[in-house]
């Protein structure tokens, strides 16, 4: 990692521009980001060897036991600018991992004799909204006050390979999408 951030300092055009990283909000939800996805990753990993290793759900059992915290998020996730407008993105994103933390600890007591309603389901319902509810305000201050031009049009140009894009390109990507 170290190699990496030194190479990309001294580069001309960095795969990752380091002044991205500047801003105290984006930083913030950078590392939030990181962290928030290695938990949910490892919750999807190990939530599965419980259910099928332990619990001996079958393959579909076990695929079916996740829409406790599917269905939530998806909903979660609609109800985000309303629950934006009232709580703020950082009040948002404070109530969403709180919610995250109870349930991932909940789950992570989840024993060998779990009960799938108190003990499976209940707390996959809490991840469930935990994540819905942080993925927006992550978003948002991943972004915040990162330049339009360079966030989003330099960075796709340099993912695609693409030369600059001229106005003519931008108005026909905006037209495909609206």
């Amino acid at each position: 990692m170290a190699i990496f951030v030194r190479h990309e300092a001294i580069v001309a055009n960095p795969i990752m521009p380091l002044h991205l990283f500047d801003g105290r909000e984006r930083s913030g939800a950078y590392a939030a980001r990181m962290l928030f996805l290695g938990a949910m990753v490892s919750c999807f990993f190990f939530t599965m060897q419980l259910l099928q290793g332990v619990l001996d759900y079958s393959p579909l059992q076990a695929g079916c036991a996740f829409l406790p915290m599917t269905i939530p998020t998806f909903i979660t996730a609609m109800a985000v600018p309303a629950m934006t407008r009232r709580l703020g993105n950082g009040g948002l994103m404070a109530l969403s991992f709180g919610l995250l933390v109870v349930g991932l600890g909940w789950l992570g007591v989840a024993g060998t004799h779990a009960e799938f309603a108190t003990e499976i389901a209940l707390p996959m319902i809490l991840i469930g909204i935990g994540n819905g509810g942080v993925l927006g305000p992550l978003t948002i201050a991943g972004v915040s006050s990162a330049a339009w031009s360079y966030s989003i049009i330099r960075s796709t140009q340099r993912l695609l390979g693409r030369p600059p894009m001229t106005k003519g390109d931008i108005v026909e990507v905006l037209r495909s999408v609206l």
